[in-house]
């Protein structure tokens, strides 16, 4: 028995030892002078501070598609400063303020006078037409998730995923006006062989009879639109980083969501 039990001693021994040499050289030891992988520099840099500015897009074909006859497209951009927390891994989160313009695009026609942004519901007579006048922005707060996928010490695909809040600000004016029979493509495209298709009501004039009276701001039927106090902000993405440096990437990136229905953005982050 005690001859058994020696063996069995020994053998546990040489085993917790090949074990011990084999963890021993699987662990890559780490020296003040190894460089780091930038994409992995976890280790090294958890946080890091940056700024991103980019462009949103609300297309005409997909309002047009949805919920209007007539309208115009928005086309603006916004700037915002992040904060990034990285854990362990690849994922990070990203904290950001900002402010983001929601104001129509359209510019001027081929006479040089700016577009007006005339509005028609799906279903609604022409006579229903508004010219509606936007100065709208917000002032985002959100959070995002971001997973990386690094492919190369330079290169990192990622996706990723946002909630929170916008403060809006300005507002929305809606005026009744007049039609004169033209569609708005038509005359957007050839101003000069077709008539305007809406113009603002003269004073007195309320054509526009499905509006509530106490919404009038002046007597050319002129009304003020409701605009939410707080937006949400839902966002999904993907895009690519370039880290640069170890303390320095660059990303582009791009998704959809609310209010930025299509959005890009180009952000630079410094880590430390």
């Amino acid at each position: 028995m005690q001859r058994i039990f020696s063996i069995l001693l020994l053998a546990s021994a040489l085993l917790f030892a090949n074990l011990s040499t084999s963890y021993a050289r699987s662990v890559k030891p780490v020296s003040s002078s190894s460089k780091p992988d930038f994409l992995g520099s976890v280790e090294y840099f958890k946080y890091g501070i940056g700024i991103r500015g980019g462009m949103l897009f609300v297309p005409e074909f997909f309002l047009n598609g949805l919920f209007f006859s007539e309208s115009s497209g928005v086309i603006n951009g916004g700037l915002q400063a992040e904060f990034i927390l990285r854990s362990a891994g690849n994922f990070e989160y990203a904290f950001g303020i900002g402010w983001h313009n929601l104001t129509f695009g359209g510019g001027n026609d081929k006479n040089g006078n700016p577009i007006p942004h005339i509005f028609l519901n799906k279903g609604d007579s022409p006579v229903e037409r508004e010219i509606v006048d936007n100065t709208l922005s917000y002032i985002a707060i959100d959070a995002r998730f971001i997973k990386h996928f690094p492919f190369h010490r330079h290169v990192s695909f990622f996706l990723g995923g946002g909630i929170g809040l916008g403060i809006t600000l300005g507002q929305i004016t809606r005026t009744d006006t007049i039609p004169t029979g033209a569609s708005y493509d038509a005359w957007r495209q050839d101003p000069v062989n077709n008539p305007a298709p809406a113009v603002r009501c003269p004073v007195g004039c309320k054509l526009n009879t499905t509006m509530p009276e106490d919404k009038n701001i002046d007597e050319g039927g002129r009304r003020e639109g409701r605009v939410p106090p707080v937006l949400p902000i839902l966002d999904l993405f993907v895009g690519f980083s370039f880290p640069i440096h170890e303390r320095f990437d660059v990303r582009v990136m791009g998704g959809v969501g609310a209010p930025k229905l299509f959005w890009w953005s180009v952000a630079m982050h410094a880590y430390f």
